[in-house]
């Protein structure tokens, strides 16, 4: 299904009216969609790619200068095993670089690609989260629509904690032992309202239906995967 421009989709469409009657019915049933058209071009995605690939070639320490702190930001790198999606499971074989607004910590040495590349993803990241917030406030026939996007207006601003991941899986050489039901990435819900996931032409994602068990979702060409989160306890007037 598809958004085929920029601008906030307009309730009136009759076009608009059925996708994000599609949407709400994929979101109450399994959870995710796939949308085409969304806006953002493969080469904008492969660019971001590129840089993060170099950024985590890195070695350690040279890395380590832009780790995530824990003084209340989720901004920067996070190490191998340093997350445990899955509480039941061995940490997750994986790396991360957490990207939050206007934050000082990045590898411009090193990789100068980095930070304009990141920032810029986010930025169509969120202008797409907008759009894709407004067509679940029609597709719930919620009275006014925009309600949705008024109440993540602060996503992209300083107070707002919403952020980009990009998360890398290192290869696993034969002298790396792999613990007992360790994964690259635990079971787990997401905490936010949406999440946009742009995968590679590895795929490796599962998901799990409302009814049923987990299915794989593979990479389809041009697609973003979104996902509803377990957002809980909004009101509304």
């Amino acid at each position: 299904m598809g958004l085929c421009n920029d601008e906030i989709p307009c309730d009136s469409d009759v076009r608009v009216q059925k996708i994000a009657s599609q949407i709400c019915k994929a979101f109450s049933s399994i959870g995710f969609v796939y949308l085409k058209n969304h806006g953002i071009s493969d080469d904008e995605i492969a660019k971001v790619r590129q840089v993060s690939d170099t950024f985590f070639a890195l070695p350690v320490e040279e890395k380590a200068k832009c780790a995530r702190d824990s003084h209340g930001t989720n901004h920067g790198w996070v190490a191998l095993e340093r997350e445990s999606l899955n509480p039941d499971r061995p940490a997750d074989l994986k790396e991360a670089f957490n990207v939050e607004v206007e934050h000082s910590k990045w590898p411009t040495s090193t990789v100068p690609d980095m930070k304009p590349s990141l920032e810029g993803l986010y930025d169509k990241c969120a202008q797409l989260a907008f759009r894709i917030l407004k067509v679940i406030g029609i597709g719930l026939k919620i009275k006014s629509p925009d309600w949705l996007i008024k109440a993540h207006q602060n996503i992209g601003k300083p107070i707002n904690s919403t952020a980009m991941r990009i998360l890398y899986y290192p290869p696993i050489t034969n002298d790396y032992v792999i613990k007992k039901d360790q994964v690259r990435c635990g079971e787990h819900s997401d905490y936010g309202s949406i999440t946009l996931l742009f995968q590679d032409e590895l795929g490796g994602l599962q998901v799990l239906p409302v009814h049923g068990d987990y299915i794989p979702a593979p990479t389809l060409p041009g697609c973003v995967i979104v996902n509803i989160g377990d957002l809980q306890n909004v009101t509304r007037d």
